[in-house]
């Protein structure tokens, strides 16, 4: 369960402590969907990622670029790269096609 974070007048927050936050729920919402959880859990958990993400735009504390930037990356180290060369030695056996011969 990720721990929850919250700013309120009393507690000052640094750029790093927020986008610790957000990686961890990003992280929580990545393992929620590999693991196949329920919508409702990772509509939950993506609604924080939006909010966090939305007070860092309207405080000026990231542009749209860098949380782009944070995400890609985060997606690259919990998942892998977002393609993959694929080798296909017979397409039409690894396809299901088989020649009709006619």
């Amino acid at each position: 369960m990720t721990t929850r974070f919250r700013i309120t007048s009393s507690t000052p927050a640094s750029k790093e402590s927020i986008l610790g936050c957000l990686k961890a729920h990003l992280t929580e919402c990545m393992r929620l969907r590999r693991e196949g959880t329920a919508r409702g859990r990772i509509a939950y958990e993506q609604g924080y990622v939006d909010g966090v993400m939305r007070t860092l735009l309207d405080a000026g504390l990231a542009t749209e670029k860098e949380l782009l930037d944070f995400v890609t990356e985060l997606r690259r180290q919990v998942d892998g790269p977002a393609a993959r060369e694929v080798l296909l030695s017979a397409p039409e056996e690894t396809l299901g096609w088989a020649s009709s011969g006619t």
